[in-house]
Parts: structure tokens; C-alpha cells; sequence
């Protein structure tokens, strides 16, 4: 069992004050905030975007508040959180996260009482132990200073860290996402960095837990065959220090991206190591922020050793997801009708909508920031260029760049082509500040179209690399491939940051991934009730040489194994497989194939209590499958098959085809493009391509 900071006792009074943090840091930061203004405080460019003042932590109203609470708060033993104690607590907590360490998590390594007790550090005590670390220099720039805010917000970040601390080694999944997004809320363009680490540490916790204790089982056992000796000082020594050792082992270095950030307050070098671990494409997190309505979507964009880019937009209507999920659920009941008419021009109507409400999103919410969602065409020396012009050029004009300037202006350069006048002006006024007149806006304007059409036309263009959503709570159902400006982009998913590097890890950090598509396992209607489905595919499946597997009811046998020893696997039937290919046998393989799941709601994450969302095609991507074509929704056999059919066909083709760069494409093949279209996601790494052409 992990061990807790300072005096909990428990995982239980962990939890109990963790909770008790997070609603007083929200009561601070609802009564700080004015919703009209929530933008302007947190998101908005203030002047030169100088952090403001650092201001005096005001611990006292804290303590104060936590001590009139927390009598209420009696764990199931019967033992009173008292206010002593948890001022003591507190105040033990913030003392040291003035530390040269500059982080609360270092107290993991302590050995903690099993009973209350008075604090081991006294107020005597502390002075001095403060004094003494008062002339040490501190080993890393910290990232959590009072001025990551505004004064008014500090109390409720201070809160919010306290919650963070506490939570996390309990694996309290909905805490600690819940405590990580509202830093990233009030922190806000107060500091950039910050707010990218917290809204990436609000991703896939359950999940990282889960990867782990897996990586730690694989190690170990492989080790054991091996002899190897001081495994758990192995592991150990890992976790702590991942910013300075490479790991030879696959498991032992995915391992320790994955408890990135564990137990501690971020530092700039770890956040920079995390960065540089990226792989050559974008990862773009997705989050609603927890603050009031209406709705605040905060998008989040980091590149291999980039500076991060982030913005806060506020849907103007605060229903576009409640559209979204109305016209699922009504798709569902559509498929129930018995009189073909209606079925058709039901679903016909809400394929309507959906099209119409993906592009009121892009128009309506996006906007201009659409941008974000797409990936780097020319060569980064190009950009690097161009950027320094452009920069330059506002310098000229007396103007100044926000945060992440360069990684603004190379984001313009790349998609000058998608941006009308108008939404060119808004953004740079924003990337400017305001501090650039409108005479000086045009020249920027010719000047930033003018060097994408050199470039463009020169050999420094390339195809559009894919990025890499990673969408948080309430938005991994959305389908923000299907955006109108996005449908030219090859876009795959995945749970969160940690995730996409250590499944790059596990595939031998390789630029791209070539599957043997001679080599494929299939099971096609393993119900045996999917006629249409099986006279579709059998014939052809049936006559790939290479390929073998089951059609129509299948038997009790071991199907698993297969989707490990072939390099590819099709499964076209009802859901994710789950009755033949349980997730929990999955997750005990190594590598699984490049899986097609074509069946309703394969893709689909579901909540589950106070666990990050789970689903089937989470299991592939533990076991390290490259890619996995699934569904986000049920879908009707007949449309899917579709999409199927001309998947396998436009990628199988030519040798050295991106998988991800056929699934738009594809989709189009579907009576009902984005009723039953849409629902076809790809998660994994974007770099799988085909060993060779099939004559399909």
C-alpha cells in the first residue's frame, strides 16, 4: 500500500481531506471569480503578460475554513478529523512544499504513523529546519509560486494543490482529475507551462494505475527467467529519477513515464523531460473546464520540445454537447422501427444534424482555433524561418508576442490556406495583444501568406503529419475528427499524454510501424445472426493467402492467442468482441495485432463510478497493439460494412499506406456518412503503414 503524506493515516482520511479541499478550493474560486469576467482573469492576454505580483499566501482563512469543516468529516472507524490536526497538517504540508525540492511528494518517502499523533516538526522545529533550507540552493525552478495567479484565486489554488497531494496516492481518479483541472482553470495564461502539466495530469489516471502494476508484473516475470537480481530497487530508482536514467528495458522505461509526476508539484525540467519524450507529431488535450457555465473548452497543444500553446473559448450557446448526445440517443430508438420509410428518413434527418451541429461547433465554438487540430505540413527549419520574420516584423510595428509567440506564429504559417481575413485579424490580435495597429495587421497578414506560398511551392512542403487528440471527460464520445476543416487531417486518439509515449515506447520508438498485412487473423460474424455481414467479407477473406480464421458461430476455443501470433486482426460482429476476446486475457499479451473492431460502441469509453472511463480499446493498446479501428457509437451493419469494406480496400492496395490517412475517406462510403460514418475512430500511433499491395 502506498505510503500517504504527512499524519493521514489512512487512505480513507486521505480521501475524507482531499474531498474537503476540493470544495473548499471551489467555494474560493466561484466567490473570486465573476463569470462574466472568467475569461479576461484566467485566459485573457494581460499587457506585456508579465505574471502578476507575487502576493503573501494567506494560510489562515485556509486553516480556518478546513478547521470549521471538518468536525463534520468522521471516517467509518468513528475518529474525528479534527481542526487541530488538520491545520497541523496543513501547515506541515505548505511549510515544506517551500523546500528546496520544491515539491509536496517527497514526503512519500517518509514513514508514516499508524495513529494521530502531534506533528514529529514542532513550531520551534520548523523555524529552524526553515531557516536552515533557506540559504540552500534550490535544485530545480519550481513551477507553483503564488504568482501562477491572480491574489484573489490563491487561496483556492493552494486548495486545490492540497487536494492534488492527498488524492493522488490514493488513486481517487475523479479527485485528482477534478483538483488538476481546476488549477488549469484558475492558472489559466498566468503561466502556460503550468496549466499544460495540470490539464495533462487530469487524463487517464485509473488507466496509468492499471499500466503500472501490468509493466511491473511483465518486468518481474521476465526478470525471474533472467536472474536478474535487486529488482525492486531496480523499479524503485526508476520511479524516482526519470529525468536522468535511460531504461534499456521497454517495460521498465514505459513504467516510469507513466508515474510522471506521481506524489509531487511539477518542476520545469520534468515537464521539459515529458516534452522531449513526445514523438514527432501533436498531442492536442481536450477539456471542459469545471467552472460554471456556460461551457469552457480548453484546448492544449504540445510538440516535441515546443513550447505548449493553449486556449480557453466559451461555447455561446452551452448546449452543443447536450445536441450531440440528443441525437445519439435518438438514432438508437430510429434503429428500433419496424417500417423501413421511417427508419430511412428519421435517420436520413439526424445524419442531417449531426452534419449541421459539427460545423456550428467548428464555426460557433472552434472558430479560429480550429488551427490547433491541425498538424505541420513544411519542414520545422522553414517554420523556424518564418516565424523569426513574422516576429521581427511585429517588433517593427512596436508590437509584442503573448506566451508561445514563435508557436503561434509557426501555427499561422501552416494553416494561412484555412483561415479567412477575418479570422487571420482576430488571430493575431490575440497572438499580438492588441499592440499592433491595423495598418501593421494587414502588412503581417500579405506577409504571413506570402511566405506559405513560397513555401508551399518549394520543397520544404510535406503531406499534413497526423496529430493526436486526447480528449478528457465528456468529450472522448464527440467526433471532432469529422470538423469540417479537420476532415483533411489524419487524426488518431488516445487517453492521455503518459499513454501515447509509453505505447511509443513499448513499439521500439520507432518513426513508423509496418504491419504484415499477409499475416491476419479474422472472426467474422462470430454470432452467427450477421448474414449480410459474413456473404460481404467471406469469399474475400477465404482467398487471402496468409490469412485464416473463424466465420459464422464460433466454437469455446482460445481466440486470444491469435490476435498476438498474426500482425493483423478483423473482427465484424456485434460490440467490441468482449465474449470472445475478454479484455483482461487481452491485457496479459505482450503485442497484439493492428485490430479493425468493427461492431457497435467498440470504441465507446464508459464512466465507471469514480474511475476514469474504460472500455474494450483500452485493453489492445495495453498489450501494445499499434493501431485499433473502432466505434464510438452503434452503428447499423449494412453503413459499417461500408466504411469496412473500403478501409481494407483503399489501404491494402499499395504498399507503404498510412492507416489513418484511409478512414476519412472511407467514411464517405456510407449511405449515412455521419450518423454511422462518424462513429469510426482510429486510436494508437498514426505511423502504422502496410508491408504490401494486395491485389483486393
Amino acid at each position: 500500500m502506498p505510503t500517504l503524506p504527512v499524519k493521514c493515516c489512512s487512505a480513507e482520511d486521505a480521501t475524507l481531506w482531499a474531498e474537503l479541499a476540493l470544495v473548499r478550493g471551489v467555494a474560493f474560486a466561484e466567490a473570486a471569480l465573476d463569470n462574466q469576467l472568467f475569461l479576461k482573469t484566467c485566459w485573457g492576454y494581460h499587457g506585456n503578460r508579465k505574471l502578476h505580483k507575487a502576493c503573501v499566501i494567506n494560510r489562515k482563512r485556509s486553516h480556518d475554513v478546513l478547521a470549521d469543516s471538518s468536525p463534520e468529516l468522521v471516517q467509518s472507524s468513528g475518529r474525528t478529523l479534527t481542526g487541530e490536526w488538520i491545520e497541523e497538517t496543513h501547515d506541515d504540508i505548505m511549510f515544506r512544499s517551500d523546500k528546496s525540492e520544491g515539491c509536496l511528494g517527497n514526503l512519500q518517502s517518509e514513514t508514516l504513523p499508524k495513529t494521530k499523533c502531534k506533528g514529529r516538526r514542532g513550531k520551534k522545529s520548523s523555524k529552524k529546519k526553515k531557516s536552515e533550507q533557506d540559504g540552500k540552493p534550490h535544485a530545480q525552478q519550481q513551477m507553483v509560486e503564488p504568482s501562477i495567479c491572480t491574489e484573489q484565486l490563491w487561496p483556492a489554488v493552494e486548495m486545490f494543490l492540497l487536494c492534488y497531494q492527498l488524492c493522488h496516492p490514493v488513486c481517487c481518479a475523479v479527485l485528482l482529475r477534478d483538483a488538476c483541472l481546476w488549477i488549469a482553470t484558475c492558472v489559466g495564461h498566468h503561466d502556460d507551462k503550468l496549466t499544460a502539466y495540470f490539464l495533462h495530469r487530469s487524463h487517464g489516471n485509473t488507466l496509468h494505475h492499471k499500466m503500472v502494476e501490468l509493466y511491473g508484473k511483465r518486468f518481474r516475470s521476465e526478470s525471474v527467467n533472467n536472474s536478474c537480481k535487486s529488482l525492486d530497487t531496480v523499479l524503485d530508482h526508476v520511479i524516482l529519477k526519470p529525468c536522468t536514467e535511460e531504461q534499456p528495458h521497454p517495460h521498465v522505461a514505459a513504467r516510469s513515464v507513466l508515474q510522471w509526476g506521481n506524489g509531487t508539484l511539477p518542476k520545469f525540467d520534468d515537464f521539459d523531460w515529458m516534452l522531449s519524450k513526445i514523438p514527432g507529431h501533436a498531442l492536442v488535450s481536450l477539456n471542459v473546464s469545471p467552472y460554471a457555465s456556460p461551457s469552457h473548452l480548453m484546448i492544449c497543444r504540445i510538440q516535441h520540445n515546443r513550447q505548449p500553446l493553449l486556449h480557453c473559448i466559451t461555447d455561446p450557446d452551452d448546449n452543443l454537447l447536450s445536441q450531440f448526445t440528443d441525437i445519439i440517443s435518438q438514432a438508437r430508438s430510429a434503429a428500433k422501427s419496424t417500417e423501413k420509410s421511417t427508419f430511412w428518413r428519421k435517420r436520413r434527418q439526424l445524419d442531417q444534424d449531426l452534419e449541421d451541429l459539427l460545423t456550428t461547433m467548428e464555426r460557433v465554438w472552434l472558430g479560429v482555433w480550429k488551427i490547433l487540430l491541425l498538424g505541420d505540413n513544411f519542414e520545422e527549419a522553414a517554420l523556424q524561418d518564418a516565424s523569426e520574420e513574422l516576429s521581427e516584423l511585429i517588433s517593427s510595428a512596436n508590437g509584442s508576442c503573448c506566451n508561445g509567440g514563435r508557436g503561434w506564429l509557426k501555427l499561422l504559417i501552416n494553416c494561412t490556406e484555412y483561415l479567412s481575413n477575418v479570422e487571420v485579424n482576430e488571430f493575431l490580435t490575440a497572438v499580438t495583444m492588441g499592440t499592433v495597429s491595423v495598418a501593421h495587421m494587414g502588412h503581417i497578414y500579405l506577409t504571413a501568406k506570402h511566405i506559405h506560398s513560397i513555401i508551399s511551392n518549394s520543397d520544404k512542403s510535406k503531406p499534413r503529419r497526423p496529430i493526436t487528440i486526447l480528449p478528457g471527460r465528456m468529450l472522448h464520445q464527440f467526433p471532432w475528427e469529422q470538423l469540417p476543416s479537420l476532415q483533411i487531417q489524419p487524426i488518431t486518439r488516445m487517453p492521455s499524454m503518459p499513454v501515447v509515449i509509453a505505447h511509443y515506447i513499448m513499439l521500439g520508438r520507432c518513426d513508423t510501424i509496418t504491419v504484415d498485412t499477409s499475416s491476419c487473423y479474422y472472426m467474422l460474424n462470430p454470432s452467427g445472426n450477421l448474414g449480410n455481414t459474413e456473404r460481404t467479407f467471406s469469399k474475400w477473406f477465404n482467398s487471402e493467402p496468409g490469412w485464416s480464421g473463424v466465420v459464422g458461430k464460433v466454437t469455446n476455443e482460445d481466440h486470444v492467442i491469435n490476435i498476438a501470433k498474426y500482425e493483423m486482426f478483423i473482427y465484424c460482429g456485434h460490440g467490441s468482441g468482449q465474449e470472445y476476446l475478454h479484455g483482461d486475457s487481452i491485457q496479459k499479451l505482450h503485442n497484439v495485432a493492428t485490430s479493425f473492431l468493427i461492431g457497435c460502441s467498440s470504441g465507446q469509453l464508459v464512466d465507471v463510478g469514480s474511475l476514469d472511463p474504460s472500455g474494450t480499446v483500452l485493453s489492445y493498446l495495453m498489450a501494445a497493439s499499434p493501431a485499433v479501428i473502432a466505434n464510438l457509437w452503434d452503428v447499423t451493419d449494412a453503413d459499417t460494412d461500408r466504411f469496412c469494406y473500403a478501409l481494407l480496400q483503399s489501404w491494402l492496395r499499395q504498399e507503404g499506406t498510412s492507416l489513418v490517412s484511409m478512414v476519412t475517406p472511407s467514411q464517405q462510403h456510407c449511405k449515412l456518412p455521419y450518423l454511422v460514418g462518424a462513429a469510426s475512430v482510429m486510436y494508437g500511433f498514426p505511423f502504422v503503414l502496410n508491408s504490401e499491395a494486395h491485389s483486393c
